[in-house]
């Protein structure tokens, strides 16, 4: 089944939250290089990641979408 554009950002805060390299992240949120690159590139623009040389991790801001997106998800489980 396709995940869709919340599923997969969701998938890469969450990778996110123990830290790592891109690569360990891509690999953690089970997406291939061209869709990680996208959404990641997005999530990092937006200011919802940020460089810990030499790894990445969540900003606040990333922290709280990831809350929210949890939040959602809960919601519609209950549905």
């Amino acid at each position: 089944m396709r995940r869709g554009k919340w599923e997969i950002i969701a998938s890469i805060l969450e990778a996110l939250e123990k830290g790592g390299s891109k690569t360990r992240i891509q690999y953690n949120s089970y997406l291939n290089y061209k869709s990680f690159k996208k959404y990641f590139d997005l999530l990092l623009a937006e200011g919802f990641v940020e460089k810990s040389n030499p790894e990445y991790k969540l900003t606040e801001k990333g922290k709280r979408l990831l809350e929210k997106l949890r939040e959602l998800n809960s919601e519609f489980q209950e549905l």
